[in-house]
């Protein structure tokens, strides 16, 4: 009979099988990556220092390597490990990810804004783009929502991300929209490959801003910044959509902004008051829900957390104890990456509302996809700050569903299954 002191059996057999197979390199690989995803960090650590350093095989395992020490906290040895492996793969954005959080977590900013910016640099700068579409002629197109959908996902563009922030601009119901940049569905694959260089992320991203303006006049910024969340720096992007000229030129102010409120910020904020109120006005969000965001960014409170909590109290509370003849709200989540400042803000419906009458004259029936998908997608996303049902299923679905959708008839009826 086993004992408490005795390893698990899985355990003991992983170890037997690494002893008995001790120099096969892919193996060795596979095994660290088993052993970071049961938790054992050292035991990961140790097996992929056995690889040797040369080849593809040897950046893998320094790679794994430096995730190990990154989990174990170890923030000198990552920023060790993780300058050299810059220095022999400048192209890797992994290991400069890595380096920002260690170097945020031992106090210093200068060299975290940095890695940051170096992990970044798949993401054009703002000079980038402009100096990109210098020579593109501004496109006129206005096809329908749903036929903007089809051909937008074939240069990469999910049909959320389509229906949130490409055509409210296409169709003048809002000046500028935002979507973080694992929006843009082929980003996130190139950059789930730590080992990948960023030239060719980059040019696909600049190919994509000149396709926006070239057949619809839409022109494309990307912000670079950090995300705080549970006391680990991020390296994240964004992406503005506008038909606004000075677009790029604001985007580029607010990623000024950012940087030099990092450097001279002090505890977990890394935004300021006076950068929410900006980018509330470039989004054209409801004044009073910009300055909610604001006074609680300056109280040091969390915004998600705080419309994560409404909202749940509006659904599962308030609306329950009211005349049922009393609609429960429902516009106020009209636009991707918007917190209202309450479930029920008459500014936040009225935006709502003169969205849809506008899209009831473009296409009728895309009005029952954005209220019956489109919102609830939104409140999802909202809610999960305190727990809900994992939002990016909730995403999958709906861009598989509306992209059938956007197909011809003959088609939609072959992809689905026969009753």
């Amino acid at each position: 009979m086993a004992t408490i002191a005795d390893p698990p059996l899985a355990l003991s057999a992983m170890r037997e099988l690494q002893a008995g197979i001790a120099h096969s390199v892919q193996f060795c690989l596979r095994l660290a990556r088993a052993y970071l995803d049961m938790g054992l960090v050292e035991a990961a650590r140790k097996t992929a220092t056995q690889v040797p350093d040369e080849g593809e095989e040897g950046q893998q395992a320094r790679l794994l390597h430096l995730e190990a020490l990154a989990r174990q906290a170890a923030h000198g040895s990552v920023l060790d490990l993780g300058g050299r492996m810059t220095e022999e793969t400048p192209g890797s954005s992994w290991p400069w990810r890595a380096m920002a959080h260690a170097a945020f977590v031992v106090g210093d900013r200068a060299r975290a804004e940095e890695a940051a910016l170096r992990a970044l640099a798949y993401l054009p700068s703002a000079q980038d783009v402009t100096t990109c579409l210098a020579e593109t002629e501004a496109g006129t197109e206005r096809p329908s929502p749903l036929e903007l959908v089809r051909v937008c996902a074939d240069v990469g563009i999910g049909p959320h991300a389509t229906v949130d922030c490409l055509v409210p601009v296409l169709w003048d119901i809002r000046p500028t929209t935002c979507l973080f940049e694992d929006g843009l569905e082929f980003v996130l694959e190139v950059v789930a490959n730590a080992a990948m260089g960023t030239s060719a992320t980059q040019q696909g991203l600049l190919g994509l801003a000149r396709y926006l303006f070239g057949a619809y006049g839409i022109r494309t910024a990307f912000l670079r910044y950090g995300a705080l969340a549970e006391g680990t720096l991020r390296p994240m992007g964004k992406a503005y959509f506008s038909r606004a000229p000075e677009l790029h030129a604001v985007v580029e102010h607010l990623e000024r902004l950012y940087w030099d409120t990092f450097r001279n910020g002090e505890g977990s904020r890394l935004s300021s008051e006076q950068y929410l109120r900006e980018e509330g006005a470039l989004l054209g969000y409801a004044e009073c829900c910009v300055e909610w965001a604001a006074r609680l960014r300056e109280a040091g409170e969390s915004i998600e957390t705080a419309a994560a909590q409404a909202l749940i109290y509006e659904e599962m509370t308030a609306s329950v104890l009211e005349d049922s003849r009393v609609p429960a709200p429902a516009l106020a989540y009209s636009a991707y990456e918007f917190y209202p400042c309450d479930p029920r803000c008459p500014a936040a419906e009225a935006q709502g509302q003169r969205m849809l009458e506008r899209y009831a004259m473009v296409e009728g029936g895309f009005v029952e996809w954005v209220r019956g998908r489109v919102i609830p997608l939104n409140k999802a996303r909202i809610a999960q700050a305190v727990g809900s049902p994992p939002y990016p299923q909730f995403v999958r679905a709906f861009n598989a569903e509306l992209f059938t959708a956007s197909l011809p008839r003959w088609q939609r009826s072959w992809l689905q299954p026969e009753r």
